[in-house]
């Protein structure tokens, strides 16, 4: 959609410097060349769309389906990154817990999961069948009824305005994650 193209571009220059070392991925089972000339990897997944039960939300769900990732962040393409969100990764990259989610903003307190604000550091177990699956409901319901409880034991959530950790790196401004 043309509308998230401009934040994603720009989070592309942002992950240089935010998250060095990482590979940016963007899932689609249509070729984005414009992306690829800014130097980013585009995983064309054949069927993609069918593979996440007609819903293309699901699709950035993929990356945590995959086993050769070690550690795997999930964002929204209009949401630009910034160095408070890097700092709560880093906290928990560093932690034992296996997944990560965070919550930043007050309306964050309508799920376990916001779609573009958690990851992992490993597959999780049965993902590649649920969002196979032709469910009833937006992104954020399939997280909360499908993904939260499999993994809701071994994460790490950051919040700011609700049970959880505190983020490690203050507020600028109006910012959220």
């Amino acid at each position: 959609i043309k509308r998230y193209h401009k934040n994603a571009l720009a989070n592309m220059k942002l992950a240089r410097l935010i998250y060095p070392g990482w590979e940016l991925r963007v899932y689609t089972d249509a070729p984005l060349p414009e992306w690829e000339k800014v130097g980013y990897r585009v995983v064309v997944v054949q069927n993609a769309y069918a593979r996440c039960g007609g819903d293309l939300t699901r699709m950035r769900l993929l990356v945590a389906t995959d086993p050769f990732v070690d550690a795997y962040l999930l964002r929204d393409a209009d949401s630009l990154l910034s160095y408070r969100e890097s700092a709560a990764v880093q906290e928990w990259l560093s932690s034992a817990y296996l997944y990560h989610s965070m919550h930043d903003h007050p309306s964050h307190a309508c799920c376990p999961l916001m779609a573009g604000m958690w990851g992992g550091k490993m597959p999780i177990e049965g993902l590649t069948q649920m969002i196979a699956l032709k469910l009833k409901g937006n992104d954020q319901t399939f997280l909360r009824k499908h993904v939260w409880p499999v993994i809701e034991n071994s994460t790490l959530v950051h919040n700011a305005f609700g049970p959880g950790k505190p983020f490690p790196k203050a507020r600028v401004g109006l910012e959220f994650v």
